[in-house]
């Protein structure tokens, strides 16, 4: 199994092919709106209270930051987190990074929670490593957006999961019920051998309730 596949099943997010062919979409149309340079995507672990890179696009290297991780409250991404709320930030304006191994030392970055109810799933992030690029309020709004899009993939995808789920327990069930049906059809025919013909008359009867 692929790490990445290995954080989102951890993240109890559970077809990660479809989530991370999804989010890949809203990334790279992210980054196409903002013009920026590199976008990632990263689930929320509670119990390490942390943030872990699943993917990147974009970026000269990406792949290293997978699996790499962010503290709750740390730097943009992690206020982001902190705060439900999206964040952005420039170097220039002084803002507190958090720098990572590898990510390139954006000048700006912007970063939107990922919820579903008000519960943090994730963080969607674009970042910019021009020196006089800024993302507005407006691309903020629409940032905030394709994240919103992405809780709504999840939540669809927990559905189907959940129906899925359910229709095999009913077969399951169902399957039990003709096997002991048989079962017991069979402990007639041996029980009573010279009257076959009249268990079997029973059975059909029945059949045609």
């Amino acid at each position: 199994m692929a790490k990445t596949d290995q954080i989102l099943l951890s993240a109890g997010l559970r077809n990660p092919d479809k989530i991370k062919a999804a989010f890949s979409l809203l990334i790279k149309t992210g980054l196409r709106m903002l013009q920026a340079d590199e976008g990632s995507l990263l689930v929320y672990r509670k119990e390490h209270s942390d943030l872990q890179f699943v993917s990147t696009i974009g970026g000269s290297s990406p792949t290293p930051l997978q699996g790499l991780t962010v503290p709750i409250g740390r730097g943009i991404t992690g206020m982001a987190a902190m705060t439900c709320e999206i964040q952005t930030a420039s170097r220039a304006s002084g803002s507190d990074f958090f720098d990572i191994a590898d990510d390139g030392a954006p000048n700006s970055v912007i970063a939107a929670p990922i919820l579903i109810d008000d519960e943090l799933i994730g963080v969607i992030t674009a970042v910019s490593f021009k020196r006089d690029k800024t993302f507005s309020t407006e691309d903020c709004q629409n940032f905030s957006l394709l994240a919103s899009l992405g809780g709504i993939i999840i939540t669809q995808e927990q559905q189907l999961a959940s129906y899925a789920s359910k229709k095999i327990k009913n077969l399951t069930e169902q399957s039990a019920q003709e096997l002991k049906a048989a079962e017991l059809a069979v402990t007639l025919l041996r029980k009573h051998p010279h009257n076959s013909e009249a268990v079997l008359q029973t059975l059909t009867q029945l059949n045609e309730l």
